[in-house]
Order: C-alpha cells, then structure tokens, then sequence
C-alpha cells in the first residue's frame, strides 16, 4: 500500500517504531555492557554515518525474545539494513 506522500505504510511504520526508543531492562543493560566489553567487539570500527540500535523483549516487535537476550539493528548510509 502506497500512500499520497509516496511512502508504503509499512516504512512509515518501521520509520515511527525507529523514533520512539524505549528504555532497556536492567538485564539487557548488563548483557549490552558485556558485548561492548568483549575485545573483538572493540576492534571493529563503526562506519562513520551508520546507526546502532539495541533492542530487548520490551520492544513489542520482540517480545519473543528471552530476558536479557538482545537485538542489533545497524542500518547504513546506504540504507541497507542489519539486524
């Protein structure tokens, strides 16, 4: 479905998820940390103009995942998108 704007309704939505984060349970805080921790983590560089996001089972998109379990979204300038 395409709007009038010439936006499908799908990207508009995936675009307004993207614009209201939502706060981290303490156990996915911890677990975020540990990853960020980890030396093979440190090494990689981020691509300048790309955007992370980390998600929990607080995110109605993945309430599937367990407790402290996380999701990556990395999404490049060149739109492409990482999860």
């Amino acid at each position: 479905m395409v709007t009038s704007s010439g936006e499908s309704s799908s990207r508009r939505n995936a675009r307004k998820a993207d614009a209201e984060p939502k706060q981290l349970s303490p156990l996915s805080v911890a677990t975020l940390q540990n990853v960020k921790d980890r030396p093979h983590q440190k090494s990689n560089k981020k691509l300048p103009g790309g955007a992370v996001r980390h998600f929990d089972n607080n995110e109605p998109r993945y309430d599937w995942l367990l407790a402290g379990w996380l999701v990556e979204k990395c999404r490049m300038l060149s739109g492409r998108l990482y999860r």
